[in-house]
């Protein structure tokens, strides 16, 4: 990632088209105008010299928080920015003291499942048939120490 002058900053509303179509490209149901507007989800995007290549979506609740999606952009991926959004996905939980981090990721998407491994997330359950194509859901978590 030396290469890239990556910027990670919360979303805004003008974001929203690109943050679908990166979602789209990356197989997400993700809607934005929905997301941005919920005060219990924060919006990460990544962007390189203004581009918007990455974005993250993370849930709060009380003393939990949820990745809920997290898609890069085919020409940017491998290059770290799925990692950078993890690790600031997961300061925000610990910033809103969050104890653990959950979230699910398909059972066939390798490279989500190396980069949550490499995070720190374990694999604490699996949810039969829970896609939509009948594939499986492999549930991961970490567990946190609050900032405060």
């Amino acid at each position: 990632m030396a290469d890239l002058a990556l910027v990670v900053r919360p979303a805004r509303l003008e974001d929203a088209s690109a943050l679908e179509a990166i979602a789209t490209e990356a197989g997400l149901s993700f809607q934005a105008a929905r997301d941005l507007e919920r005060p219990y989800v924060s919006v990460l995007v990544a962007s390189v010299a203004d581009e918007l290549v990455g974005f993250l979506s993370i849930q709060h609740t009380v003393d939990e928080a949820e990745i809920l999606d997290l898609g890069v952009s085919a020409a940017y991926r491998r290059r770290g920015i799925g990692k950078r959004l993890l690790d600031q996905a997961m300061a925000i939980a610990r910033e809103r003291a969050a104890r653990q981090l959950f979230l699910e990721v398909r059972r066939g998407n390798a490279a989500a499942v190396a980069l949550y491994r490499a995070g720190g997330l374990s694999q604490v359950g699996e949810r039969k048939r829970y896609y939509r194509d009948g594939e499986d859901a492999l549930l991961f978590r970490i567990l946190l120490e609050s900032t405060e």
